[in-house]
């Protein structure tokens, strides 16, 4: 039985970490918005200019969210296309 359960927990994990694969993420805070990108200064403490497109897609939580609500100062998480030339999700905290 113990077998059992540490094969499917090791299971779920493999899975888990093969559909994550390949996909880049930065974290950070918003520093400025423009026509098609997104200047992110990042926890590393560098600023990274992240390609934004039509097909980004923004979130707040579980809720969309638009381009408006990246106001400098809010907390993002990217996720990358995995070309990692362009943002695919852009995943906005709630608050400053």
């Amino acid at each position: 039985m113990k077998k059992t359960i540490v094969s499917l927990f090791v299971l779920l994990l493999a899975t888990a970490a093969f559909a994550h694969a390949g996909h880049h993420h930065v974290f950070g805070t918003v520093k400025q918005l423009t026509a098609d990108a997104l200047l992110v200064h990042t926890r590393e403490g560098t600023d990274a200019t992240i390609a934004l497109t039509k097909a980004t897609v923004y979130k707040r939580g579980d809720t969309d969210a638009t381009r408006a609500d990246l106001v400098p100062g809010a907390r993002v998480v990217i996720d990358m296309t995995t070309d990692g030339r362009s943002a695919e999700i852009v995943k906005i905290g709630v608050g400053k």
